[in-house]
């Protein structure tokens, strides 16, 4: 399994955990609903129908809803996902959390930057786990990443400039007589 991909799972697994409506013990009868905001290559969002989610797929999805299990969260149970695909086509972001926000589902879990920008542009109340974010803070998703502030967690794949000096401090600290430091990377 990929990095990134252990990192969503993580994600989805914490945003959960951390939703004001997960409970020691659930409300009995209670029917949660979940909607997932994703961008989806065509071919495979053409091949579900808006309203249905993969139940087998990549290794991300089957970590997150088995999460999801392990918490006695169990679909057609006591749990629906709602997923909606934007097909690559960022313009379809916003519908798509306008639709889930119609739905009332009680999380929105959105990947990618034009997704969760999508989810809180539509909602203020519903709580909001994005994943596969670059730089939250200056995407204008979230205050600060020690308090984020609104109704908008999760985890980002980069988390900008304000971490590179911690980045710093912590390499000196582990390597106190390194004179020179070199970084490789990429920016999408």
């Amino acid at each position: 399994m990929k990095t990134s991909d252990v990192l969503l799972s993580v994600a989805l697994a914490f945003g959960f955990l951390t939703a004001p409506f997960h409970s020691d013990a659930q409300e009995p009868g209670k029917v949660y609903r979940i909607g997932y905001l994703a961008v989806g290559n065509p071919a495979f969002a053409r091949a579900l129908t808006p309203q249905r989610c993969p139940i087998q797929g990549h290794p991300y999805w089957q970590a997150f809803v088995e999460g999801l299990r392990e918490r006695g969260y169990i679909s057609g149970e006591n749990l629906v996902i709602e997923c909606r695909y934007t097909e690559s086509q960022n313009e379809r972001a916003e519908a798509g959390a306008a639709e889930l926000v119609k739905l009332k589902v009680d999380l929105i879990v959105p990947v990618g930057t034009t997704q969760a920008r999508a989810a809180k542009q539509a909602t203020t109340t519903i709580p909001i786990v994005m994943v596969g974010v670059w730089d939250p803070i200056d995407s204008g998703l979230v205050a600060n990443l020690a308090r984020p502030g609104g109704n908008v967690t999760g985890l980002a794949d980069t988390a900008g400039v304000e971490v590179l000096g911690k980045h710093l401090q912590l390499l000196k600290e582990a390597l106190p007589n390194a004179s020179r430091v070199a970084v490789l990377g990429y920016s999408p």
